[in-house]
């Protein structure tokens, strides 16, 4: 009998795919789209500009239909994620210089808001890391993801005795098979990548540990 195996990655349309699809009214593929990037434009001026939620709605909101107007540009371009990042982060700065037309609030400190300090810089490249990781753990085989989403991400975080009952599995392979999902999950990581062109951020120091290994310190 042939032992059963699990693809490391899952298959699924790729943003070329999508942006094809959508141009060719797909509805269903425009709400993959929004949801694979969801995450990555709202972190951008909730985590790195600290905005308000109510000012990250309407950036979203613009970043959004900014998509939709130039899906036809978006077909030729080699990468959403690098787009994204930086229509976003103009829309946060656009969002910041309006600041200016509140009398309360002093010219320079409006041209301080809309310059990008180190802290902001650090973040911009955190959400483009974190954007990245968990891109990886929604395309690692579903086996896979659920061990390191009960190891990591649930909240309460359930025992290792429960996390071995769940998936059926001894308590004593739990330290052999998580190391193995992170190296699916490494991996994954790094093909996204090595595929992706250059963010087009200002250089940021690099994490302290490699991004899949964060997990082995408690967060994933």
């Amino acid at each position: 009998m042939n032992k059963r195996t699990h693809p490391i990655v899952r298959q699924e349309r790729d943003d070329a795919s999508l942006i094809r699809d959508c141009r060719n009214g797909d509805e269903g593929a425009w709400e993959e789209l929004i949801a694979r990037y969801r995450r990555l434009i709202y972190s951008i001026p909730v985590a790195a500009y600290r905005m308000a939620s109510s000012d990250a709605d309407e950036v979203f909101q613009s970043v959004v239909v900014t998509m939709l107007e130039n899906l036809d540009r978006l077909r030729s371009a080699g990468n959403l994620r690098a787009w994204l990042l930086t229509v976003t982060r103009n829309e946060c700065k656009n969002r910041l210089r309006r600041i200016r037309r509140f009398p309360h609030v002093e010219e320079q400190e409006a041209d301080a808001l809309t310059q990008d300090p180190p802290d902001v810089i650090e973040g911009l490249h955190r959400v483009d890391r974190e954007h990245r990781l968990a891109r990886a753990l929604e395309l690692l085989d579903p086996r896979s993801r659920e061990f390191l989403t009960a190891f990591y991400l649930e909240e309460p975080r359930p025992s290792y005795a429960g996390i071995a009952c769940r998936l059926g599995r001894p308590i004593g392979s739990l330290g052999p098979t998580r190391a193995r999902c992170l190296e699916k999950l490494r991996r994954i990581y790094l093909q996204l990548d090595a595929g992706r062109q250059a963010a087009p951020l200002p250089a940021a120091p690099p994490p302290a540990a490699p991004v899949w290994r964060l997990g082995q310190a408690g967060s994933l």
